[in-house]
């Protein structure tokens, strides 16, 4: 479990750290500071795992492109929402 949630958090650094460098201004600086978070995330748990884990690049590619047809705030809603309903919760 830990090592699921340790994929979960490197994986959604790089969809951040790479939505920001497509953003400009406030966004930008906003979606950096939520990647360098997952990233400390990553890097809590990987102290208790002891292990290192790759991103999942087809959910990075998945959440870029969505990113590019539909617009930002649709690709982060849809991303979050995925992490609520794995942990079993629904919100809206």
């Amino acid at each position: 479990m830990i090592l699921e949630s340790q994929k979960d958090e490197i994986t959604e650094h790089c969809v951040y750290l790479k939505l920001a460098k497509r953003s400009k201004g406030e966004n930008r600086a906003v979606l950096m500071g939520i990647a360098n978070d997952e990233l400390r995330h990553y890097q809590i748990l990987k102290e208790y795992s002891g292990r290192d884990v790759s991103p999942n690049r087809l959910k990075i590619w998945l959440y870029s492109l969505l990113a590019m047809v539909f617009g930002l705030t649709f690709a982060i809603k849809l991303m979050e929402r995925g992490k609520s309903l794995l942990r079993g919760r629904t919100q809206f």
